[in-house]
């Protein structure tokens, strides 16, 4: 009887040590989990937070202040065309007119083709011009017959002009054609869409 008094309680003690052993255990281990668990709660917070702010600047798009005093999204190209054209000579400015649309004609060398909400204009590259580049031709909107058109092989955007006599005035029957080298179709055909849709709305 003695002995299985003796035997019980020392399980009984056995058992209430390792009860106390586990609740020991579980009073470290689970503070150690938790902070383990709100620090990659926090570090997946903090991932989230940059990823969307990273998102936030991708979109934002650069903004361009333009001669005319508004400000538009623009891009690396567009802001570029809007630069030469703000550096026209004033005598080569028409009231009111604004840069549409710009393409890299040639490298060597560099020209470029220019579309405003008025004319059509070529410029060739000289280092010593205030701007950088040189007007060597353009064209009122209204002097274009018909719409300008891209070829292949060779390159090339032809324009087709009325010709005029010494007072302005238009001769009938009487044409000649702008060839304008491109670098990219894409782009060639871009630009003329956009003097197409500005002769519509002028009504040219």
């Amino acid at each position: 009887m003695i002995d299985h008094v003796v035997e019980t309680g020392l399980n009984e003690d056995c058992y209430l040590s390792s009860s106390l052993g586990k609740g020991f255990l579980g009073l470290v281990a689970r503070p150690a989990s938790g902070v383990a668990d709100l620090t990659s709660s926090s570090f997946k917070l903090i991932k989230r937070v940059a990823a969307h702010e990273e998102i936030i600047h991708r979109v934002r798009n650069p903004r361009h202040v333009g001669k005319d005093g508004i400000v538009r999204p623009s891009v690396a190209h567009e802001t570029f065309g809007s630069f030469i054209f703000d550096q026209f000579p004033d005598d080569k400015h028409y009231t009111t007119e604004g840069y549409i649309a710009h393409i890299n004609a040639t490298k060597e060398p560099s020209t470029l083709f220019f579309a405003t909400t008025k004319r059509i204009l070529f410029l060739i590259e000289n280092k010593s011009s205030s701007f950088g580049y040189n007007i060597e031709w353009d064209y009122h909107l209204k002097e274009i017959k018909g719409t300008p058109t891209v070829t292949f092989d060779p390159n090339f955007i032809e324009i087709t002009l009325k010709e005029t006599n010494v007072f302005g005035m238009t001769k009938k029957d009487t044409l000649h054609v702008r060839a304008v080298p491109y670098e990219n179709i894409g782009e060639a055909r871009y630009i003329v869409d956009k003097i197409i849709d500005t002769m519509k709305a002028l009504e040219v």
